[in-house]
């Protein structure tokens, strides 16, 4: 188990026990609700622990081996050890701006919001869509590019010819459907085809079929003329 050593805490003048080689250097107080920094200074007799003397044992008169004997004088006193000197404890810093802030063990958390992708700093705080790798924080999907060609006049035409056509195809059903209306029963009858068929029923299948396309034509052309005029974008491939 490596030395230690005591410092008292200048703030809560609470004793602590730290590790030798800490010598040098700042450490914060471990007391909740205290948290005060405190300087250990790099003293080599409060960092070692001294050992005590050995009491010296005094040798038998009739030992060859005494110094009484064979000197004639009394064995020499040990000397006394010299008392550890105090660690001075350490002076509180005026405020908490002044701190160091290479503290020993302490380093600064970055409270910002971060992006959840690519844990980057959001900027500004509050963006929805993070500007370095286009992460919606809202519908939590990332933003994608893409290469596509340039929408030129011709693609607009070509994009919007199917409603012209749908367009032309309604005013040529209901030219159809009028001109069905007003000849097609004197024609039967001309021709006596109205003994097998009867005139408004002809009438009838030939409106209803055209009514039905000219539906189609019309959804055609209000989307490709006025829902969605500009064709959609052609994604370049590779």
């Amino acid at each position: 188990m490596s030395d230690t050593m005591i410092v008292v805490c200048p703030e809560c003048r609470k004793q602590l026990r730290v590790p030798v080689s800490l010598q040098g250097k700042k450490i914060r107080c471990k007391t909740e609700g205290c948290g005060a920094i405190i300087a250990i200074e790099a003293t080599s007799a409060a960092a070692k622990p001294i050992p005590s003397a050995r009491p010296v044992k005094p040798a038998s008169p009739g030992s060859p081996a005494s110094p009484a004997k064979s000197t004639g004088n009394p064995p020499p006193a040990a000397k006394p050890v010299p008392a550890a000197k105090p660690v001075p404890a350490a002076k509180p810093k005026a405020s908490d701006d002044d701190e160091d802030d290479e503290v020993y063990n302490v380093k600064a958390v970055e409270l910002a919001p971060r992006c959840p992708f690519c844990a980057k700093e959001l900027d500004p705080p509050d963006a929805v869509i993070c500007i370095h790798c286009g992460y919606n924080t809202i519908t939590r999907q990332r933003a994608t590019t893409k290469k596509v060609y340039e929408t030129t006049a011709q693609d607009i035409f070509l994009w919007m010819l199917p409603g012209i056509m749908g367009i032309i195809g309604i005013i040529l059903l209901i030219v159809m459907d009028v001109l069905a209306y007003q000849r097609l029963p004197p024609w039967l009858e001309a021709n006596e085809w109205d003994k097998l068929v009867t005139p408004g029923v002809c009438v009838f299948w030939v409106i209803f079929p055209s009514l039905f396309m000219m539906y189609r034509a019309g959804k055609i052309a209000v989307y490709r003329l006025i829902i969605q005029p500009k064709p959609p974008e052609r994604e370049k491939k590779g």
